[in-house]
Formats: structure tokens, sequence, C-alpha cells
């Protein structure tokens, strides 16, 4: 402990914490904390106490998510939940971080997580929900609580809940927040004339001639020749602000929560940006004793782009949809590329080396935008048949559509070198899924004995549509409309593709005197 501690915080899974003053010698006996043992938590289609529940599950609150500040969903469980890893393979605005629940279990297949938001499967983009709206995140790790998902769970499910209306006057609550970014690890690269006389000595020492004489070394020592710090001319800090207003409130018969959020974000590399706006509805109506409907309406619109390179674009000719134009190849060069390389002349000229110039593709604001916009909506009964006896049936309907747009531009270097001929390529994807679920639940108390039981049905229609398309030789980087490409370099790619599937599952699960648990599962599925 440090000599300026004065108190020590004791802690324990299911134990109340305890704050002592900090003594040579303490003995500490910890409470058990009934309230953490009873608490409700949200599990696969229902509810289940934390004392009660037999697998392996772990609960976020909506108070450690939005003190992390953080613009995506998936960064915001990071370092959360035991067994959970996630991991930001890119800096790029929008994008997802990669999430692993128990480790990979997969060479080549997906290892991505199912999502449940509402009750309702999430095929989209998970950051583009937005933490202000989310009330807690369960995440299911083991097998025994995830398999009535069926397959689908086999990486493990994160079940995310939404915020609610409560009784009361109305609240209307305001969240928002500007950070700033910036790269946390650079390669601390030396000068060009420390490279340029360590790489003429080594070739020496090989018994070759050298690269660069001895003038040219102390040209690069004086100043005279270039000395590029290819990290200071490309990157700069990143700005993203957040602003989330919303308002709720009701009565015991009716309650209602309604949001509208927007997310403003730089990159760290020019022209790398999103632009992100949400809304979501949540209602709830008791329109008797026995009747309770609920409806959930959510849009989300977001939009960003990421600059791209004139070398290995990732822009696919024959629309391979694996195949994506990014900025990889810009930070690969500029990680490699020698600092005595002229980075921007004074004629406007660039220097270059077999690939290109990354400056030279950040100046010329080439990048590949992403559109993307999704609907969902969720209209829910539960019918109260007697007293532990409850019928529910959910309707959903998802629809999300995105537009992937990347110009490559044609770049003049200098008089010696230029780029392959400026091309563009477009694709257009979309799909919508309905769903229908029906669910029984019943739960009672026999003395000692607990018993609780559901059975549910669910059948859903998917429908998938894709189209790509391509040209180049475009007559001037001004004309960006896919018409005005060369028609014989013209490639188009698409299709369709309809699943649907029926399933039926079940639980049930025993507790006798809140001390001796038993629980199972099963489900089947049909598809086509």
């Amino acid at each position: 402990l440090p000599s300026s501690a004065k108190t020590l915080v004791v802690s324990f899974v299911g134990m109340k914490a305890q704050e002592i003053g900090v003594k040579p010698k303490v003995n500490v006996v910890l409470e058990g904390d009934n309230q953490m043992l009873d608490e409700v938590m949200i599990v696969a289609y229902g509810t289940a106490k934390k004392s009660a529940f037999t697998g392996s599950a772990a609960t976020i609150k909506s108070e450690k998510i939005t003190s992390r500040q953080t613009s995506n969903v998936t960064n915001a469980l990071s370092g959360q939940v035991a067994g959970v890893q996630t991991t930001s393979n890119s800096g790029q605005p929008g994008k997802d971080a990669e999430v692993r629940i128990r480790g990979i279990g997969s060479i080549s297949a997906s290892n991505k997580p199912l999502y449940v938001v509402d009750g309702v499967p999430y095929d989209g983009e998970i950051s583009a929900i937005s933490t202000s709206d989310i009330e807690s995140m369960t995440v299911l790790k083991d097998a025994a609580s995830a398999a009535i998902y069926g397959s689908k769970a086999s990486n493990g499910v994160i079940l995310i809940t939404t915020k609610r209306g409560k009784t009361g006057k109305p609240r209307i609550s305001y969240n928002g927040y500007v950070g700033f970014q910036k790269p946390t690890e650079m390669i601390d690269r030396i000068s060009s004339y420390d490279y340029a006389r360590l790489y003429s000595q080594s070739m020496i020492d090989e018994g070759l001639n050298p690269r660069f004489n001895e003038t040219d070394i102390e040209n690069f020592r004086n100043g005279t020749s270039p000395n590029t710090d290819w990290y200071d001319e490309a990157y700069r800090t990143g700005v993203q602000h957040s602003h989330n207003v919303s308002v709720s409130g009701g009565t015991e018969n009716a309650k209602y929560m309604g949001s509208v959020g927007y997310l403003g974000q730089t990159g760290i590399l020019p022209n790398a940006d999103r632009q992100q706006f949400n809304a979501r509805t949540n209602l709830d109506l008791k329109l008797n004793s026995r009747l309770t409907v609920r409806l959930n309406l959510a849009y989300i619109k977001n939009d960003y782009s990421d600059p791209i390179s004139s070398y290995a674009s990732g822009i696919s000719e024959t629309g391979d949809p694996n195949s994506a134009a990014s900025s990889d190849q810009i930070i690969r060069q500029l990680n490699r590329i020698a600092p005595w390389i002229v980075g921007r002349a004074e004629d406007g000229t660039y220097g270059t080396i077999g690939d290109g110039n990354p400056l030279a593709w950040l100046d010329v604001n080439q990048t590949v935008d992403r559109k993307n916009q999704n609907f969902s909506g969720t209209l829910s009964a539960d019918y109260k048949i007697i007293d532990g006896l409850v019928a529910t049936v959910t309707g959903s309907y998802v629809n999300n559509q995105q537009h992937y747009r990347a110009f490559q531009k044609y770049i003049q270097y200098n008089p010696n070198k230029e780029t392959e001929p400026n091309r563009l390529e477009e694709r257009f994807t979309g799909w919508h899924r309905a769903n229908f679920d029906a669910l029984l639940n019943f739960d009672r108390q026999f003395g000692e004995h607990g018993l609780k039981a559901m059975a549910g049905w669910h059948t859903e229609k998917y429908d998938y549509t894709y189209n790509q398309q391509f040209r180049k030789n475009f007559p001037t980087n001004d004309l960006t409309d896919i018409a005005a490409g060369d028609a014989a370099t013209q490639k188009n790619n698409g299709y369709t593709r309809e699943l649907a599937m029926i399933s039926w599952f079940g639980r049930i699960n025993y507790d006798y005197a809140g001390k001796y648990l038993l629980e199972g599962n099963i489900r089947s599925d049909a598809s086509s």
C-alpha cells in the first residue's frame, strides 16, 4: 500500500464491501449482501434472480456504461466482464470492436456473439446503438445459459435492454460530452541523417557500394536534404462529441420514454469522419388487470467515411463482399516510408516510392463512404391467464439499408510518376427480417419448492439483397457518377437471398429452499 493510504476497501462477490482504516494488522468479517443475491437479471426469454441462476452470466448497468463516455457499445464492455475480451483493431470512426466471449470457438467461421436488443436478434452494427439509451447489458457466457437460443448462440449472447418509462412526472434529461483522440503509441523513428548514415554503413559492411556518399549524408545533417516526419504530416487530433436528450414518465397504466441523439466524430487521419443520428421511443400500456402492451420503435442513421489509398485500396472490380476499401495501406506506408523521401514539395509535387505517397492520397480527399439506415419496431402483449401463468406474443420487424461508395482518384505525383486511372465501386445492401414469438411462462412457489417453466415458439423470415457496380477511366476526378465512367470497363454483380426459420424451445427451473437448483433447456430449429 502507498504510505499515504488511510482507508482500505475489502470486497468479495456476493458480500457487502467494507471500508476500514489502515492498520498493521486487521481482521475483517464480511456480511452477505442479500440485496445483491435477490437482484433480478435479464436472461434469455425472461428474468431470473441472481441467487437462483445456474448459468454463467454478468450484467452491466447503465451507470457503468455511460460513465465511460465511449461512442461504441462494444468498447463499453472492455474490462467490465470476466471472460469477455474486446479488441479494437482499428481507430476508424464507427468501427465495432471485436468481442470474444471465453475465447475463440472457430478457426474459419465467425466468432461474433449473438446480440439481442429488447428480445429481438440484432444483425446490424452494434456501435450504432446509443449508449445513452441502454439500461443494462447481460452477457451469457456458457452453453447452459445461452443454449436456448440454439446454434446462433455458439459464441455467447449479449442481451441489451433499453431504457423504459417510469411512473411519475415527465423527466427531461440531457447527456453529452466532448472528447479528443490521438494515437497512443507511435514508432520512434530516426532522422534522415541517422537513417542514411546507418544504411550506407551497413552496405559498406556487406562489401557493397553505399547508397549515400559523404556529401549526401552531410546535406541530411544540415537540413539541406529532406527530413520528413511522416507521422506529424499525416496524423491529427480527432474530436468526438455526443448529445442525447430524453423524456420519460407516465402513470400506472401508461409509461413512455423517448430519446433523440447525435454523435459527431473526426478520426486521427484527415477525411475520417462519422455522423450519427438516432431516435427511440418505448411505450408501455396496461389496458386492464390482465393485459399489458409494449411498443418499441427505433431509427438509426449512421454515416461514416474513411480515407483510402491509391495502392491496394481494396476496391473490388468483381464486388467481393469480403473486400472493402480502407485506410490500412495509408497507415502501413506511413510506418515504412523513409524520411529522406519528400512529403510535399514547394511546387505542389510529391516525392514517391514504388507504391506512391500517402500524403497525396490524403490531400486529394478520396474516401470510402458508408451510409447506413436501420429501423426496428416491436409490438408485444402480455396476458395473465391465471396467477403465475402469463402468455406473451411478440411481433417485430427490422429493416437495414447500406450504401457503400469508394472513389479512387487519379493522381499525378510528379512528372515521372502517376497512379492508375480513377475508379468507382458502389454497393447497395439491404435486408429485412420479420419475427414472431409466442411464449408461455409459469412461475409459482409451493412452500419451499419453486417451479418456473417456459415454452416458446419462434418464426422468422429474412430477405437479403446485394447489388454492386464498378467503372473506371472517369474524365476527371470531379465527375463521380457511375455513368461518367468508361462503359467498356463496367462490371456488376448482385444476388438475393431468402431464409426462413421455425423453432420451438422450452426451459424448466426448480429450486428447493433456495439452495438446491435444477435447470433444463431444449430447443429445435428448422430452417430453409
